[in-house]
């Protein structure tokens, strides 16, 4: 059962069981949410002064009206999740996701959109740990008006996907492949299991074993197609590219609950998110 569930299902007669109940809950939750202490102390001091969450919390303590229309207007965007809210040590969670407060929330969005991996990319990273109401339809009018974003955006018809063996293990299999960007030549290496990518820059070309046709090595070339739009649009954004690599590389793929990053290492690795230090 979800902790939240388990909170918000709790009678309130016994008000001093119900808090330690609570209290104990709470340490579980924010011991393995991906956020550093600055980051939550930064959210537990807007939480206490954003109304809303405020008044969202009274209606915790005192009891969710059973019927909608008698909720404060400012927490019926909440209505739907109310049985999923909980406040755990000055911070208010939707399951275990953390509930942003407004002012801050602008903040959270540029950080998710600082490496431009699109998107799906920046949802996936954000419904990690991150709840606002609307916050996805506030990431897709973020990533609409990005210039970059819209520059770099494939508009071509995806080809068709021609599936490979999956090794049973990291690193069983690996392609590589080189490409060119801004005369400099770089060599990118994925791994067939957990599909992480590295990339190097090559000061040389002496090497005689230069792979001459792409299509030999399908992931790879997947790779290099990855790889590349993400340094070019770090670099015309004045970005460090590696930071948008990073980035990918923590941000769970589509239609998984794991990063390449975990798949590979076993956890995440630290970026311009916040992130439990025990998690690294």
């Amino acid at each position: 059962m979800d902790p939240a569930d388990t909170i918000s299902g709790m009678p309130l007669s016994d008000n001093n069981a119900s808090n330690v109940e609570r209290e104990i809950v709470g340490i579980n939750i924010l011991q393995f949410l991906p956020m550093s202490e600055p980051g939550l102390i930064s959210i537990r001091v807007h939480t206490a002064n954003d109304a809303t969450l405020q008044t969202i919390t009274t209606c915790i303590q005192t009891g969710w009206s059973t019927n909608r229309e008698n909720c404060p207007t400012i927490v019926l965007p909440y209505w739907n999740q109310h049985h999923q809210l909980c406040m755990q040590v000055g911070t208010l969670f939707r399951s275990e996701e953390v509930v942003i407060p407004e002012l801050i929330r602008r903040d959270m969005l540029n950080r998710i959109h600082s490496s431009r991996i699109g998107i799906e990319g920046y949802l996936r990273r954000a419904k990690e740990s991150l709840y606002w109401p609307g916050m996805s339809s506030n990431v897709k009018d973020l990533v609409s008006k990005c210039d970059i974003y819209c520059i770099f955006t494939d508009k071509q018809q995806k080809e068709t996907l021609h599936p490979h063996d999956v090794p049973d293990r990291p690193r069983a299999k690996v392609g590589t492949d080189l490409f060119t960007f801004d005369d400099k030549q770089y060599m990118v290496t994925v791994d067939y299991y957990s599909n992480f990518i590295e990339v190097d820059w090559l000061p040389d070309m002496k090497s005689k074993s230069s792979p001459i046709l792409a299509h030999s090595n399908g992931k790879a070339e997947q790779a290099f197609k990855t790889a590349k739009p993400l340094i070019r649009k770090a670099k015309r954004e004045k970005h460090d590219p590696y930071l948008a690599l990073l980035d990918f590389k923590n941000t769970p793929t589509h239609g998984m609950d794991s990063s390449p990053r975990e798949r590979l290492m076993s956890h995440p690795t630290k970026t311009l998110l916040s992130t439990s230090g025990h998690l690294l």
